[in-house]
């Protein structure tokens, strides 16, 4: 038992390790496309938030000074941006990675930190997409000496946002659909998985025929549990009802703002089914937030025309 405890703890810390790089790795490549005269943090110091134990403190300290060196290099570069709910993201990533350390909050916690991981992740992803796209319009020598104030970053007049060109309207409204059918399926298969639990939970525990003994003395050998379980099995089902409704208006091509949340629900650990729910919420998730998909779930444009 200890072995196989030992082994666990292993693979965990190992599967964190490589998180760990892959995530660092990402945050330096976002870093080298700016600027080093803007730079308020260090790669190195990126690099430390590989480290299992570090890490987790680390980025209380290190992501807020990447979200600065971000709003530099936009100022640079004239673009608006970055998006405020970078630095949310970060933070309450940050924030909620330090309180799954705690066992008895990490319940509460660890689905809250993988979410804003996962936004944030995405959201990096975007800027260093902006920044490779976007010329500098001044040469970094020309860059006054010392940090840009907070107060100046926020003068900027936010321009608006250009409308999606058609084609890129239709690529979203394939992988709204993609993803609506997925969050169906998933949520039917959860579903259908907890009826068969129900089921076969009663069938094991179904109580034999009481004796002529037990029937002069009114007692029985039914499980008491039998029927908590059930309850709360039935229960855990309706966490998939609002997830079945948003998959099926974007299967369906109907407008579906509360899709996001949906996506979220999908990642509770409601059914065995989760293992299918995990990959699915999160591929959703992705998905969901990305740019211009907001417009897509609330414009009525988004049902098809019917030929």
């Amino acid at each position: 038992m200890e072995d196989s405890l030992e082994a666990v703890v292993g693979a965990y810390g190992v599967v964190a390790l490589l998180i760990g790089v892959v995530f660092a790795r990402h945050l330096v490549a976002c870093l080298h496309e700016c600027s080093p005269t803007v730079w308020t943090v260090k790669p190195w110091e990126l690099w430390l938030l590989s480290c299992p134990v570090i890490g987790v403190l680390w980025t209380l300290v290190v992501l807020p000074r990447l979200f600065q060196t971000l709003e530099l290099e936009y100022r640079n570069r004239g673009l608006r941006g970055p998006d405020p709910s970078l630095r949310r993201y970060g933070g309450t990533f940050a924030v909620t990675q330090v309180l799954s350390a705690i066992p008895c909050v990490a319940i509460v916690s660890g689905p809250f930190a993988l979410l804003n991981f996962i936004w944030y992740v995405q959201g990096i992803a975007q800027v260093t997409r902006t920044l490779r796209a976007a010329p500098l319009e001044q040469s970094p020598s020309t860059i006054p000496d010392g940090e840009y104030a907070l107060a100046d970053l926020l003068e900027d007049t936010p321009a608006t946002d250009a409308p999606l060109a058609a084609s890129s309207r239709e690529d979203l409204r394939r992988a709204a659909k993609s993803v609506g059918l997925a969050m169906t399926v998933t949520a039917v298969t959860c579903i259908a998985v907890n009826v068969i639990l129900v089921v076969g939970y009663a069938v094991v525990n179904r109580p034999a025929p009481p004796t002529e003994e037990e029937r002069r003395e009114g007692t029985s050998d039914r499980d008491p549990t039998l029927g908590p379980v059930c309850c709360l099995v039935w229960v855990a089902s309706l966490v998939y009802v609002p997830v079945f409704r948003s998959g099926l208006k974007l299967w369906h091509g109907r407008n579906s703002e509360s899709a996001p949340l949906a996506a979220m629900l999908t990642l509770l650990p409601a059914s065995p089914g989760v293992v299918i729910g995990i990959p699915v919420g999160i591929w959703a998730i992705i998905v969901l937030h990305r740019d211009g998909m907001g417009e897509v779930l609330r414009t009525s444009v988004y049902r098809p025309r019917k030929s």
